[in-house]
């Protein structure tokens, strides 16, 4: 009998520590992950980069490898999203010729973006980091010249929370890319 009960604690224990071993770790790694993020670059909002990793409900099951493929489609998504935008105030009637102007700038630099995006999700899952690198560097080059196109022909920009939207999800991208490469060494 008493084998019996302190098999039944035993296989209960056991039971719990498997959902906590399920559960806790997953939630612990997108907090790390993004307390990390800002520990190693201070333009990082360790609010933003944890409320936008777990826009993905993927993320709550999520490895670091797997969150940084979710941090890059996190890019792709708010750029096609602000280039569907960017293309619906082209042709706005109510658009003036100078931000017509900035706008079709930015639509040209959101297109090479999402191109972009698209090899780097197969060069992050070839584990060629430096190409990944190279090229979110360039997706955040782009939002960053989307918006200083509005600033060259003197107006203010329509598009300045998608930019830095896409700007700093592409710096959480950076730095969790920074993170799984340290640990595949």
């Amino acid at each position: 009998m008493m084998i019996s009960l302190l098999f039944s604690f035993v296989l209960i224990l056991s039971h719990t520590l498997s959902i906590f071993a399920i559960v806790m770790p997953n939630e612990y790694i997108t907090k790390q992950t993004c307390t990390n993020a800002a520990k190693m670059d201070p333009k990082i909002n360790y609010t933003f980069c944890l409320q936008a990793l777990n826009s993905d409900p993927k993320s709550q099951s999520a490895s670091l490898t797997d969150l940084g493929l979710i941090s890059i489609n996190l890019v792709k998504n708010n750029a096609t999203n602000t280039l569907s935008l960017i293309n619906r105030l082209i042709g706005d009637k109510t658009t003036s010729n100078k931000e017509k102007a900035a706008l079709e700038d930015c639509s040209e630099l959101f297109t090479d973006s999402i191109d972009e995006i698209n090899e780097i999700v197969i060069d992050y899952s070839k584990k060629r980091f430096d190409d990944v690198y190279t090229k979110v560097s360039g997706v955040m080059t782009d939002a960053d010249s989307c918006e200083e196109g509005f600033k060259d022909v003197g107006i203010p920009s329509v598009l300045t929370k998608q930019n830095d939207f896409v700007t700093g999800l592409g710096a959480v991208t950076l730095s969790i890319v920074h993170m799984v490469q340290q640990h595949t060494h």
